[in-house]
């Protein structure tokens, strides 16, 4: 487990890894994420925590986006910790919607369908997992344009 320094620290360079990079090197980067195992409930907190803008200096749309990126790319590690909260992607996706922030909107939606697909249990679809099913099912032509 890591300390919440080291963990904001590795989420930094994870993102500086992530900003610009391709397609081809974002597959790379989240084979590497998988590979290194670097899941740490202590990661994940801090990436929610870039996503719900509580990090100083972290609270742009980069790497709010970003942060989203890495958690589905982490979700296919350590499904259980990042389905448990499903929440900030809920409230990250209600700004992006409000903001008209069109970039926001698909990170989360990417996220979300990877934690889905990640998923090897059928997830409960009442209540907020209901409302993300039913975004992303209508986010579905945002995402591949």
């Amino acid at each position: 487990e890591h300390t919440k320094d080291e963990a904001l620290a590795i989420a930094r360079g994870l993102l500086s890894l992530l900003k610009g990079c391709t397609i081809g090197e974002r597959t790379c980067l989240a084979e590497l994420v998988k590979k290194l195992g670097i899941a740490s409930e202590t990661i994940i907190q801090v990436l929610c925590d870039i996503i719900s803008g509580r990090v100083p200096g972290m609270n742009t749309e980069v790497f709010m986006n970003g942060a989203c990126d890495l958690l589905g790319m982490i979700s296919t590690a350590s499904q259980t910790s990042v389905q448990s909260r499903l929440s900030v992607f809920q409230s990250r996706l209600e700004i992006c919607a409000q903001s008209h922030d069109f970039k926001g909107t698909r990170a989360v939606c990417i996220a979300l369908q990877s934690i889905y697909r990640a998923s090897t249990i059928q997830l409960e679809l009442s209540g907020q997992e209901n409302s993300i099913a039913g975004t992303l099912d209508a986010s579905d032509g945002l995402i591949r344009t």
